[in-house]
């Protein structure tokens, strides 16, 4: 009975080599896993209708249109590439009000990682997401039993909460006051969270070189963010009061 007890609470996972290429204009493509960014309705589903995308910051609803923000998103697939369903099911809507994606490989990230390894539920600590904004991540291990009665990692359900909704908070309630309220990461090397002086948490910039910007027209595989620690904080007089008065 204790061996048994002991084998149906271990957990099996499958092992993978992580490696990293250089990064320039001719390596070698080594696959694309897309990550698409739809539009939503004001039931958060995904929705090309004209009148329907309820974009966030917007008054009201708008149309659902590519990076452009001229050409509308009519994703309608047919053909071989409709298939999207088990048991055969087909269907042309997997990608209905899809506007862009990204190369996105989710065993990559830290929450996955810190999941894989740990095998509980647990909270991140904030980090620079997928879109280059701060926030923190729910995870849970998933699991599959196979036919010898293992129990197998299979993979990882996470729920994201971006931290951009704080800055909106204290940029709202302090704007114009003398008080300014910043917060950061207690652990060292004290990461802006949010601040109503309206610095934003993270820079975008291009991987290649740190010192320049990503602009809308980079390749989205091409930028990184650089999180900003209070030390940093310099873009203007009261920034740098900030930053003084914390060290």
């Amino acid at each position: 009975e204790e061996r048994s007890l002991c084998e149906s609470n271990t957990k099996w996972c499958i092992s993978y080599a992580t490696r990293t290429i250089p990064l320039s204009d001719d390596s070698p493509k080594r696959g694309y896993i897309p990550f698409t960014f739809y539009c939503i309705d004001i039931n958060g589903l995904p929705t090309q209708t004209p009148g329907e995308n309820a974009e966030l910051g917007a008054d009201g609803l708008g149309n659902c249109y590519h990076d452009d923000g001229i050409t509308p998103v009519n994703r309608q697939v047919s053909g071989d590439y409709a298939y999207c369903g088990g048991e055969g099911i087909i269907c042309n809507n997997t990608f209905l009000g899809g506007f862009t994606s990204g190369n996105y490989d989710p065993r990559y990230r830290p929450w996955y990682i810190a999941t894989k390894q740990n095998q509980v539920p647990n909270w991140s600590e904030p980090y620079e997401f997928y879109t280059h904004n701060i926030g923190i991540t729910f995870s849970r291990p998933i699991y599959s039993i196979d036919e010898e009665g293992k129990t197998i990692f299979t993979g990882v359900l996470a729920s994201d909460y971006s931290l951009d909704g704080i800055a909106s908070f204290l940029t709202n309630n302090y704007d114009g006051s003398d008080t300014i309220v910043t917060i950061v990461e207690e652990a060292e090397p004290n990461y802006v969270i949010a601040s109503s002086t309206g610095i934003a948490g993270v820079r975008k910039v291009l991987i290649e070189d740190n010192s320049k910007p990503c602009t809308e027209e980079n390749d989205r595989d091409r930028c990184m963010g650089v999180r900003i620690p209070i030390s940093d904080m310099n873009g203007n007089n009261l920034e740098e009061l900030i930053s003084t008065a914390y060290s």
